[in-house]
């Protein structure tokens, strides 16, 4: 037999010990315990298991933004659309993607492009709810997934961030450095019923958005039923 337990001390103080018991059978039975201190144990266990959590938020979290990426959104999405389907709630989702960002780039450089993106990154956070999912989905885009908002609020959420972006001003020495976004709207379940679908969706608002003459918001006309835009 082998248990865990603690022991207290003469000055009320505790450590964690381990206790392996055996009969013993001789002229009459005993029973042999042998105590071991096991704190130096348990401090590694605590320091191990602290290095796997925190292993897992980096390979969950994008390392320059500091967003989810998308594997976390890969891991959980399904997972909150079953649970909004199950309360039958709506959930929004808004595509991101910064206009002219390889002209960024090209133009001031990487470092200026990588500002850039932990600018926009913050702005998104500072307008997320703490049910909200806000990661960096690849490059310069970005996915916001929304539960319980309908698709009306879904477009008011992204029209502020559009607003908020296009008057800031990113300061980097002597460089001024403005930007734009365009923005793409789908909801559950209108517009799709499982994460490829509303993705599929809500990137085509997304790039007609773009096509349209970018910053600006597109709202999926996809129906849910078979994929297809209205005709």
């Amino acid at each position: 037999m082998r248990f865990e337990s603690v022991h207290r001390r003469k000055d009320d103080t505790t450590f964690p010990i381990e206790v392996s018991s055996k009969l013993l059978e001789l002229d009459k039975p005993y029973l042999l315990s042998i105590v071991r201190d096991i704190t130096e144990r348990k401090r590694a266990e605590a320091e191990l298991q602290i290095l796997q959590e925190q292993l897992r938020e980096q390979v969950l979290h994008d390392p320059l933004t500091g967003l989810y990426n998308r594997r976390y959104l890969d891991e959980t999405i399904k997972r909150e659309l079953t649970r909004a389907e199950r309360n039958k709630q709506p959930v929004g989702i808004v595509m991101c993607d910064l206009d002219h960002f390889k002209l960024v780039n090209d133009t001031h450089g990487h470092l200026a492009g990588d500002e850039v993106l932990r600018v926009f990154a913050e702005l998104l956070k500072k307008h997320a709810r703490g049910s909200d999912i806000v990661c960096r989905f690849g490059g310069e885009e970005f996915v916001m997934f929304l539960p319980e908002m309908s698709p009306a609020v879904a477009y008011q959420r992204a029209e502020l961030l559009r607003m908020e972006l296009a008057k800031k001003r990113i300061t980097l020495g002597a460089t001024v450095i403005q930007v734009t976004a365009s923005f793409g709207v789908a909801a559950f379940p209108e517009n799709g019923e499982t994460m490829d679908s509303l993705i599929r969706a809500v990137d085509a608002a997304m790039y007609q958005a773009k096509e349209e003459g970018r910053d600006r918001i597109v709202v999926s006309s996809v129906r849910a039923a078979d994929g297809s835009a209205p005709t």
